[in-house]
């Protein structure tokens, strides 16, 4: 960094420095969006397994009540 004779920033200093300011400023921005994205992302999978093995234990609980029914039909045969 440059500094003129009263010890301020040069001209070219002020905007190098806010230049990389921004700089970092748009990538922390573009890491958290990016975390976030992740971060919803991984939640819906969670919500669409418990979705799915509600489902899985739904058709379970009725392929069993239709073997208790089939075998208490072929009992009464």
């Amino acid at each position: 960094m440059q500094f003129n004779k009263k010890g301020l920033f040069t001209v070219e200093a002020f905007v190098s420095l806010s230049i990389t300011l921004l700089l970092v400023g748009l990538l922390t921005s573009i890491i958290q969006a990016n975390y976030v994205k992740h971060t919803v992302f991984e939640r819906k999978i969670r919500e669409m397994e418990e979705s799915l093995l509600e489902a899985m234990n739904d058709i379970e609980g009725c392929l069993q009540e239709c073997q208790k029914e089939e075998a208490s039909h072929s009992l009464k045969s």
